[in-house]
Parts: C-alpha cells; sequence; structure tokens
C-alpha cells in the first residue's frame, strides 16, 4: 500500500511538470516547443511543429517584415483532436491568427525567439504564447 502510494505521488509530479508552460493570465499560456497546456480542466493544446519562419532578422533590412507559422494540436477530450496551424505577424498591422474548434478560441499572441543576423535556431528554442478562451 505504501509503495502504491509513492508510485501514484511519483507519477502525478511525471504528469504534472512534464507540461512546460507557464499561465501568464487566466487564459494566457506561455508553451515551449514539443510540449503542452492544459486549460479548462480536462483540455490540452500541445506546440507540435515550426512550419516556418520568415521574419526579418534583427540587424537585417527586409522588404517584407515575414511571419512564423506554428502547428498545434488540440483535445478536448480521449480520441477528439484538432489539429492546426497559425501564423503571427506580417510587420504591417501585428497580424495575429486566430481559429476557433470546438467552443474555444485560440489566438496566436507571440513567437520567440525573434530571428538575428547570423543565428541559426533549432525548433527547440521556440516558444509561443497563445491566448485561449471560450468563444
Amino acid at each position: 500500500m505504501r509503495y502504491n502510494l509513492t508510485y501514484s505521488i511519483l507519477a502525478l509530479c511525471l504528469v504534472v511538470f512534464s507540461c512546460s508552460k507557464t499561465q501568464i493570465g487566466v487564459n494566457t499560456y506561455d508553451i515551449d516547443y514539443g510540449n503542452s497546456a492544459s486549460f479548462d480542466k480536462d483540455k490540452m493544446i500541445t506546440f507540435v511543429d515550426v512550419v516556418g519562419d520568415s521574419r526579418c532578422p534583427i540587424g537585417v533590412d527586409c522588404i517584407w517584415f515575414g511571419e512564423a507559422t506554428i502547428s498545434l494540436r488540440a483535445v478536448c477530450a480521449p480520441g477528439d483532436t484538432t489539429n492546426f496551424e497559425l501564423t503571427f505577424g506580417d510587420g504591417i498591422n501585428d497580424h495575429r491568427d486566430t481559429t476557433i474548434f470546438e467552443i474555444y478560441r485560440v489566438e496566436l499572441l507571440d513567437v520567440t525567439p525573434y530571428p538575428q543576423f547570423g543565428v541559426e535556431l533549432e525548433k527547440e528554442d521556440y516558444s509561443i504564447r497563445v491566448l485561449i478562451e471560450k468563444s
């Protein structure tokens, strides 16, 4: 019995700490590449991939400001998965892509880090900030 309780507590700690996210506000989350954030009790959103990042690097003069596109996976219930992509920025109007799944609206607020001239970014370097709220 004592070992079952120890293993249960250990498993719970692993689940809690495996979701590398920081809840910024009531509905705003920072999520590192490859990690997930839980919201609205049993729902989860995962930062799956960096599809592309064409944002103009710091230190370079560009004609187009560029944009970053990321891929997300939302799980509302076991077996109920939605995959989608969101795009951030174009420099002119600070475009923030939004999508609706189930009864939730997801808005991509930021993609970091911002590219710098001469610095090669790996996907694992990326983090996103999303707003998730009921629509």
